[in-house]
């Protein structure tokens, strides 16, 4: 306390009087706003390079950041980045290995992100909370494809993975034909979580048509592509018969 009130008391000093001394109890008469700004640096210091792991430090240091609204810091105080990344430069020496995991309560930082509106840190948090399914809807809601990406990668099992891969390619899709090339290079971006056979249903027959009359290459790696490689022949075949259908019905039309 005694600290955060002599940052604070530096701060107005600086802001008062052209630098002159800052009269006794100015931390006391200072703005909310600097007053919180010093305690979460003070906070913040004692995370980063003493890697303090009191949960009352780091809730009290959420709740400063959640008040500032920056929520890059949110993010990196919940997944443990804002201790690690500093210890790395740290003179105290240059390994990561040993650093405390957070100690942040995840539930009371969703509660808080939530009622700061604060959606990209609430985001992160539900990664963090394993909610894959409700942190993947927050990301789309962010249009933060990045963020959606990971989210499904970090699912636990292959299923789960798929079900999250196919959520992200009916986001791409909903735009209509615009967002099939982004929709076919998940294919390779899931690494074999996501198979032609279970995105084929979400392509328009347009997009069949006209990306996959002639069989593009599989996509890289080595477990599944010969399974990738089935999958890419049954889609040119079925795309030839969608285009059959076409040609019959527009010849059927045009004799009536």
């Amino acid at each position: 306390t005694l600290s955060s009130s002599s940052a604070a008391s530096d701060v107005y000093k600086r802001q008062h009087d052209g630098g002159a001394a800052a009269p006794p109890g100015a931390a006391l008469t200072a703005p909310p706003a600097v007053i919180r700004a010093a305690c979460a640096r003070y906070l913040e210091y004692a995370v980063r390079e003493l890697w303090c792991a009191s949960p009352a430090v780091h809730g009290a240091l959420l709740l400063l950041l959640a008040y500032a609204r920056d929520e890059g810091k949110i993010v990196r105080l919940v997944t443990g980045q804002l201790a690690r990344k500093a210890r790395a430069g740290s003179s105290l020496g240059s390994s990561t290995d040993g650093a405390p995991p957070p100690s942040v309560d995840l539930q009371y930082a969703l509660r808080m992100c939530r009622a700061m509106g604060l959606p990209r840190a609430c985001a992160h948090i539900l990664l963090e909370l394993g909610l894959w399914s409700d942190a993947l809807r927050a990301a789309l809601s962010l249009v933060d494809l990045d963020l959606a990406r990971d989210v499904a990668r970090r699912a636990p099992d292959r299923p789960a993975r798929m079900q999250l891969w196919l959520q992200i390619a009916r986001h791409m899709l909903a735009g209509g034909d615009a967002g099939v090339p982004a929709a076919l290079a998940l294919l390779d971006e899931a690494r074999g979580d996501l198979s032609l056979d279970a995105l084929l249903p979400l392509l328009p027959d347009s997009a069949e048509i006209q990306l996959l009359r002639v069989s593009p290459a599989p996509p890289r790696g080595e477990t599944h592509a010969h399974n990738q490689k089935a999958a890419w022949r049954r889609t040119a075949a079925r795309a030839a018969r969608v285009e059959r259908c076409l040609l019959y019905t527009s010849d059927a039309a045009d004799e009536e």
